[in-house]
């Protein structure tokens, strides 16, 4: 009988499938990361245990509407000057670094997809590569293509559960210079958040732990935005967990929290990029709101 009990056991333990928890990392240069790897804090060094989806590029850089995705894409371990950004990968590190330490220590199943790619706008226009769902081959389906392949990789390949649990967005410093798009950011940045969610529901997948940390652009380096445009966006940020919900009253079932906070304490590297201090700081940030619903 304690042969039985055993061999049960053992069998309720394998059939047991542990979630994996997926934190989508979107957004501009600021969410690519300029911090000098050699400036980093000496505990990120190496690897840091958290795994990591990011797209390969082809050609090499993409930045302003050159150049284009390929559908293949890497899935490995995060590591300083390896895998944490396609831009300037050997020698430019973003926020992620300090969120995948710190995440991966408290909750090891912990998976980060990160598309940060400079000067792109929500503003939909010809002049660069954009976020918004209405023009074809943005960077809106192609985070939808990691989105997918990330899901489908670690439900038939890891055998683990997919959980989106958490959105960082880092960007709006492009709409800042655009005639028009900050009278409709807000408006944008909701339809691209709804067209994801509901393209990972149809892809069969249960979207209803999600919550998102939104960053707000800062002008205090002296970055030479528009001054109307400026304002509009970084108000819209700034009201966005009230606005979403109240446009969309219906996205409680999906999203369960917004979060968004001022960039101006941050200390810069130039006149609009985070040094590595500030992105360690905004990752650490990042992670002590994440953390409180890791395992909701």
């Amino acid at each position: 009988a304690s042969l039985d009990t055993w061999a049960q056991a053992m069998c309720q333990e394998n059939l047991e499938v542990t979630d994996a928890n997926v934190y989508l990392r979107v957004g501009q240069s600021n969410q690519a990361g300029r911090g000098v790897n050699s400036g980093i804090h000496a505990d990120l060094t190496g690897r840091v245990g958290t795994l990591i989806m990011w797209p390969q590029p082809t050609p090499a850089t993409q930045t302003a509407g050159t150049g284009t995705i390929n559908s293949d894409s890497y899935i490995e371990e995060l590591e300083l000057g390896v895998s944490q950004t396609f831009e300037k990968v050997d020698n430019q590190h973003g926020m992620e670094m300090r969120f995948g330490h710190d995440m991966y220590e408290f909750n090891e199943n912990c998976w980060i997809i990160k598309y940060g790619v400079g000067g792109t706008p929500i503003f939909n226009q010809v002049t660069y590569n954009d976020w918004n769902t209405t023009a074809t081959a943005t960077l809106y389906s192609q985070t939808l293509g990691l989105l997918g392949t990330t899901f489908d990789e670690i439900q038939h390949v890891f055998r683990k559960n997919p959980v989106w649990r958490g959105m960082s967005i880092m960007q709006g410093e492009t709409d800042a210079i655009i005639t028009g798009a900050g009278a409709v950011y807000k408006t944008n940045w909701q339809n691209t958040i709804n067209g994801w969610i509901d393209a990972m529901i149809a892809a069969g997948y249960t979207v209803n732990k999600l919550r998102i940390y939104f960053w707000q652009i800062t002008d205090v380096g002296g970055a030479a935005y528009d001054p109307t445009e400026f304002a509009a966006v970084k108000a819209a940020q700034a009201a966005f967990p009230t606005t979403y919900f109240a446009d969309h009253p219906s996205r409680t079932a999906n999203v369960k929290g917004i979060e968004t906070r001022t960039t101006d304490d941050i200390p810069l590297l130039d006149t609009q990029h985070y040094d590595e201090d500030g992105l360690d700081t905004m990752g650490e940030i990042e992670f002590d709101y994440f953390k409180i619903w890791s395992k909701e």
